[in-house]
């Protein structure tokens, strides 16, 4: 699908696991609910640290505000240094910067971008520092660890003149089913949140 917004132009797909329409390829062999594939340009630059994924909060939980607070906080320690929350805020969060949070990032010279679906990680172009001691792309766990350091994305931007493919996905809730399994030991049914 193609997008165009202020901020950013170019594709995306989105794959979710456990419908008739789910393709297999994305999800055989792979422990994921979802993925979504995006490849474009951004319009202008834009602060690296400013563009965050993450979870907004449309409607109350139906726990009290002080549990919200609580639960959010905690997973905010356990999965980052970078995480921001926000229960006060009048669209409560819950995010990440993408570049700590997406399992793969390419950054590429225009007509050099790998197709959607094959790309490698290689943040080479947006920060030399990010490769390893053979002048190779950091592995994206290390990139993420790299990333999740604010201070490291502080003053980094988004060139326009680069064309940037991400890939993020998650294992945690089935849309599918609409259901929340962490670890195996606790599934919880999202529909009474909605």
């Amino acid at each position: 699908m193609t997008i165009s917004t202020p901020l950013f132009e170019g594709t995306v797909e989105v794959h979710l696991k456990g419908l008739p329409t789910s393709q297999k390829r994305v999800f055989d062999g792979k422990k994921r609910f979802f993925q979504i594939m995006c490849q474009g340009r951004f319009k202008r630059p834009l602060n690296a640290d400013g563009l965050c994924m993450g979870q907004e909060f449309v409607k109350a939980g139906n726990v009290p505000k002080y549990v919200s607070e609580m639960v959010l906080t905690a997973a905010a320690k356990v999965f980052s240094n970078s995480t921001q929350v926000d229960i006060n805020a009048k669209l409560p969060y819950f995010m990440n910067p993408i570049l700590a949070a997406c399992q793969l990032v390419n950054v590429s010279e225009p007509g050099q971008e790998p197709k959607l679906t094959e790309a490698t990680e290689d943040m080479r172009l947006f920060n030399p520092a990010l490769t390893d001691k053979q002048g190779q792309p950091l592995s994206p766990d290390k990139r993420r660890k790299w990333c999740d350091i604010p201070k490291h994305l502080a003053g980094k931007q988004f060139n326009p003149q680069h064309v940037y493919t991400f890939y993020t996905w998650q294992h945690l809730i089935d849309f599918s089913s609409y259901k929340l399994s962490v670890g195996g030991f606790v599934n919880l049914d999202l529909t009474a949140a909605l």
